[in-house]
């Protein structure tokens, strides 16, 4: 009996490692600080690091819902926006995106990423384009192993200068490890089970401009609600706080 209860622990732990191989193949986990690791651990939202004297970096960290918000078919419409108070000096943002550990065709996991960029930038403020492929890029948008799949969503990480909270440079790291799609309809949730870029993806967007989580539940139908649920795509469309938001910045 001792016996086999050893032989089934060791196939348990075979078989961890197994699944652990076939959600990442071939990917290094991305090299995060300690303190983001912990703080993904931990299941928070925001950390700041130093990086030099002069310049801090904060991660915002968003995870997967499985909840279907409340109030309308797609929950509340508020009125609602919080910022970090640091924001660009100038535009546009010369970005680059690499979606080569998506799992997506890569066209259209692209065109998913630069329609959640238009999305920002078809709004009044800030004026003028906002965003523009170019190198050296100031924006990179990406994939990467963060914690696998149903946890962390994507992490955002935005440089800024200490003194004069002007941002330098912003990176959106996508999980590789959870399951993408660009679905073909507006949906709150029930239309798959992977996640769809877009949706994310305008929510990390705000992030790189400079906007905060607004977590109250009458928030829960804005773009800058901290979290995604399978299969929804409401988050691609502003809410009213995600647009006052940006205007209050810019």
């Amino acid at each position: 009996m001792k016996k086999l209860a050893i032989m089934l622990s060791v196939a348990f732990v075979c078989l961890i490692m197994i699944l652990n191989a076939v959600a990442s193949p071939s990917q290094k986990p991305e090299d995060l600080p300690d303190k983001v690791k912990e703080a993904i651990k931990n299941h928070d939202e925001f950390v700041e690091v130093q990086v030099d004297k002069e310049h801090n970096k904060v991660f915002w960290i968003d995870y997967a819902s499985h909840a279907t918000p409340s109030g309308t078919d797609c929950g509340p419409d508020s009125s609602s926006y919080k910022s970090m108070r640091v924001k660009w000096a100038s535009f546009p943002l010369p970005y680059q995106v690499d979606v080569s550990n998506s799992g997506l065709d890569p066209v259209l996991a692209k065109q998913a990423v630069v329609t959640s960029l238009n999305t920002w930038d078809v709004e009044e403020h800030p004026a003028g384009t906002t965003f523009v492929e170019a190198s050296p890029y100031k924006v990179f948008i990406k994939w990467g192993y963060l914690d696998g799949f149903g946890s962390t969503l994507a992490v955002t990480s935005v440089s800024y200068n200490v003194a004069t909270k002007k941002i330098v440079s912003a990176t959106v790291t996508y999980d590789s490890g959870d399951s993408w799609s660009i679905y073909s309809s507006l949906n709150c949730a029930g239309q798959g089970s992977a996640f769809d870029v877009e949706n994310v993806g305008t929510h990390e967007i705000g992030h790189v401009l400079g906007l905060d989580h607004v977590r109250k539940s009458q928030d829960s139908g804005q773009t800058m609600w901290p979290y995604a649920s399978q299969g929804e795509t409401m988050r691609r469309t502003l809410g009213t706080g995600d647009k006052r938001g940006i205007d209050a910045l810019y």
